[in-house]
């Protein structure tokens, strides 16, 4: 694994290892609610962590919320 995919992988496992997520998660209405309580729980210094915080953000609602996605015909 390069580099940039450990640190990416590090920073991943800390926002998912964030008390009360799951329940962030499932109560908020947008991914913007999600961004924010990441954001204010990781406290990112600078912007790329900021950056990769919502990215991460991101991927968890779009992977949580898909799979009630119903099929379209």
């Amino acid at each position: 694994m390069n580099r940039y995919k450990a640190l990416w992988q590090d920073y991943y496992d800390q926002v998912v290892s964030i008390e009360g997520l799951e329940d962030q998660l499932d109560t908020a209405d947008d991914v913007s609610q999600l961004k924010r309580f990441i954001n204010y729980k990781m406290k990112p210094k600078y912007q790329s962590d900021k950056n990769w915080c919502d990215a991460i953000a991101t991927e968890i609602w779009n992977d949580h919320w898909s799979k009630y996605n119903e099929p379209t015909i």
